[in-house]
């Protein structure tokens, strides 16, 4: 059958469903990390672009 032996299925199947299930937590906050990020930059820039506006 392949690489996985019959009797070593469940186990495989097993694993890789933790793994996927691993993969997609890390996935999704990666993506509220990234967007934290963003927000924060536009915090910067919004801030940056007022003060170069009260100071002109």
């Amino acid at each position: 059958m392949g690489s996985v032996e019959s009797q070593d299925l469940p186990v495989h199947l097993a694993t890789r469903v933790k793994f996927e299930q691993a993969t997609a937590a890390i996935e999704a906050h990666l993506n509220d990390v990234v967007s934290y990020y963003w927000h924060f930059v536009d915090v910067v820039w919004i801030g940056l672009s007022a003060t170069v506006y009260v100071i002109k």
